[in-house]
């Protein structure tokens, strides 16, 4: 039964790798919870609270860098506030406005509107929204590389016990 536990817990963590990249899925947040499930079930015997805790924070971490890298990204660039705003608001909407790719376009496009709603001219907007998308592939990046830590952090607990 315990094997079946592994399986389910080692699935659902590559679902959540997968969900870096596919905005359905939630990503690190359901590799730490199924880890947390799996520790329950087991009777923590296998992955203890430390372990819990390092997967929590690691997706949380991964969180602020989506945000972090998407602002500094546009604010490296040339974007002002509103440039920033918009980068923030435009990966929002163009998640469930153009799915996958709205992860890239999204924050583009969002920066632009923003830079040009502040009044810069469009070379600036332009720049500013290209800053974006860099910040958010950086940001994407990132994200898929903590969740395949975790993932194989959870397998280092799991066949080293």
């Amino acid at each position: 039964m315990m094997d079946l536990a592994r399986i389910i817990l080692l699935l659902a963590a590559l679902l959540g790798v997968a969900g870096t990249f596919l905005p359905v899925l939630p990503g690190t947040p359901l590799i730490a919870v199924a880890a947390l499930i799996y520790a329950w079930w087991s009777d923590f015997a296998v992955l203890t609270w430390p372990d819990i805790v390092i997967l929590a924070v690691l997706a949380v971490v991964s969180y602020l860098g989506d945000f972090i890298f998407g602002v500094a990204g546009a604010r490296r660039f040339g974007a002002g506030r509103y440039g920033m705003m918009g980068a923030m608001i435009g990966l929002l909407l163009g998640i469930p406005c153009f799915g996958p790719i709205g992860l890239l376009v999204g924050p583009i496009v969002g920066a632009a509107i923003g830079e040009l709603i502040y009044g810069r001219h469009w070379r600036t907007a332009l720049q500013a929204g290209i800053g974006a998308g860099v910040g958010t592939l950086v940001a994407t990046i990132s994200h898929f590389v903590i969740a395949l830590v975790m993932f194989i952090y959870l397998c280092l607990q799991l066949f080293s016990a």
